[in-house]
């Protein structure tokens, strides 16, 4: 039977909003299907791998040079699908599977380093030429991503964000943490979140 193959690169990073998407999509992936991989890089892991999932430990390399070199090697000897659930992969890897959430780092380069924007800009255009199916997150970006890659929108499947389980309605009332008016944003610092304005709106 063909091997899905997951790229646990993820798991090597700090958890924001495309690392918990990528961590959640995989265990429903493993939920649903028996031939599901995690392939991850040798070391330490930043964090666990998801609760259920088998998971095997290949190459030697670690961050880029792991999904280019030891990822892409594995999956030409081994045969198998690769799901990349992250904007990145092996980028002469046929066949592969990818997910790009938007391209943020293209309409708001002030949050992001120089570096990060030429990889991206390298990386992602090869990412998706080399894919045979693409996965995004919403209608929005599956139309931004097509325009701006020249990439079919059927070529791309939106898989929508979810919540997850812990995020379900309180069963007891809560009492709010203050009597003074308050609001809760929760998200990375990046200064295309917006929170210059909204603290500005909220004054």
């Amino acid at each position: 039977t063909v091997t899905t193959y997951v790229n646990g690169r993820y798991l090597d990073q700090q958890m924001t909003g495309v690392q918990r998407f990528a961590a959640h999509i995989t265990e429903e992936l493993v939920r649903q299907r028996d031939d599901v991989v995690v392939l991850v890089p040798p070391g330490e892991l930043v964090s666990a791998v998801p609760e259920g999932a088998r998971h095997q430990t290949i190459g030697r390399f670690r961050g880029h040079l792991w999904e280019q070199v030891d990822l892409a090697r594995f999956i030409r000897r081994n045969g198998g699908t690769l799901v990349s659930l992250m904007s990145t992969g092996p980028i002469r890897l046929r066949g592969q599977i990818s997910t790009h959430h938007d391209i943020t780092y293209v309409h708001h380069p002030e949050s992001f380093g120089g570096r990060f924007r030429a990889l991206y800009a390298y990386l992602v255009p090869r990412v998706i030429r080399a894919s045979a199916g693409l996965i995004t997150v919403s209608e929005f970006s599956r139309g931004e991503l097509s325009r701006h890659f020249s990439v079919p929108e059927e070529k791309f499947t939106v898989v929508y964000n979810g919540a997850d389980s812990r995020f379900s309605p309180a069963t007891k009332s809560v009492t709010a943490p203050s009597t003074s008016p308050y609001f809760l944003a929760v998200s990375s610092p990046n200064a295309h979140k917006n929170f210059r304005r909204m603290i500005e709106a909220f004054e």
